[in-house]
């Protein structure tokens, strides 16, 4: 007798593990699927089904690689073989994802494998990072119109005294490498006095939403002279707290260079012409 409810109660919790994994597994915001050894697509929730805009029985029956970009196809037979072949208990990846209406969708996966009614599945969770990599290839596009126009962007934290620079700036200033840190008198040792005491001028008289427009001569990390022009915007928060300057510093050395040339040659024509032939 008690073993027969010994058997009983371990159906019914059985049962109610069923339950609470299929309400998680549908109601969860997380795109989720279960997949078999052959990467077939068992079962799919609502999350999922948004992410890629398909009906749900549009994706049952098809495979992963139905939807998986060429290049990460073979990421896909990675986690097939490592799986079910080496039976590693869990497996992480990240992918591109083709949507139905032609959308490139970026996520991370983790698929865990489990076990029902003798056969093993892979429980995966989609993790969507579109909008990350969408920021990332953006700011890569950011750098190289940068790093072409020889300008970099800075921004200084009024609160902590820190200053956040793009890719190049460092370079600007005659560094092979970014620096570890990089603080607002990280640029007094660089400028010549003169110009020291303009830059400095300028952080200390901006007004909020006033500007920073100054050229100046810097001397650089290897002992060379550049000119630069630094532009800057005084920033606050929501509650008008003043938090940062952020701005841009070109170099605009070569303009300089060709000013004054310009300017020389200016001056002997305009000589020329006064001297008495």
């Amino acid at each position: 007798m008690e073993q027969k409810n010994n058997s009983i109660d371990f159906k019914k919790r059985f049962h109610d593990c069923d339950n609470k994994f299929n309400t998680l597994f549908d109601l969860t915001s997380v795109a989720s699927k279960v997949i078999g050894s052959d990467l077939t697509i068992l079962r799919v929730n609502d999350a999922l089904v948004e992410l890629l805009g398909y009906e749900s029985d549009e994706i049952v029956g098809t495979t992963i690689l139905d939807y998986a970009c060429e290049a990460y196809k073979e990421h896909w037979h990675d986690l097939q073989e490592a799986l079910w072949l080496q039976k590693v208990p869990s497996f992480k990846l990240q992918a591109c994802l083709h949507a139905k209406d032609k959308r490139l969708v970026w996520v991370n996966v983790t698929t865990i494998l489990y076990e029902d009614q003798g056969e093993t599945y892979g429980f995966t969770v989609l993790d969507d990072i579109t909008g990350i990599k969408q920021l990332e290839d953006a700011q890569r596009r950011l750098n190289l119109a940068l790093k072409y126009s020889k300008m970099a962007v800075w921004e200084f934290d009024l609160v902590n005294n820190s200053v956040y620079r793009s890719e190049g700036h460092d370079e600007i200033f005659g560094y092979k490498k970014q620096q570890d840190d990089w603080t607002i008198e990280s640029y007094y040792t660089h400028f010549e006095e003169k110009d020291l005491f303009k830059f400095r001028n300028a952080l200390s008289s901006i007004v909020p939403g006033g500007k920073i427009d100054l050229q100046a001569r810097l001397i650089t990390a290897n002992g060379t002279v550049r000119w630069v022009n630094i532009q800057g915007v005084l920033e606050a928060d929501q509650k008008g707290k003043l938090i940062k300057i952020l701005g841009t510093i070109s170099d605009i050395t070569r303009d300089k260079l060709i000013e004054r040339h310009k300017d020389d040659f200016i001056s002997v024509a305009s000589h020329e012409m006064k001297t008495p032939v």
